[in-house]
């Protein structure tokens, strides 16, 4: 599904976003398409677009776990 991208300067893309339970990992796969899909319609629109995460399509879940260096 294609969700809406939020823009720069929207304030849900600077509220901390919670890692994933183990009880949703089985929408992983939905939460991932939903992301393909967005991503493809923006690249086709603007012409531009190269990586999406979940909290610009509003989804404040954090895929990724971070590593410190």
């Amino acid at each position: 599904m294609v969700r809406d991208v939020l823009q720069l300067g929207n304030p849900q893309l600077y509220e901390d976003c919670e890692p994933i339970s183990q009880s949703e990992v089985h929408s992983l796969t939905q939460i991932v398409e939903d992301l393909h899909d967005t991503l493809c319609v923006f690249r086709r629109q603007y012409g531009a677009g190269r990586v999406i995460a979940a909290p610009q399509i509003g989804l404040r879940k954090r895929l990724i776990k971070e590593r410190s260096f």
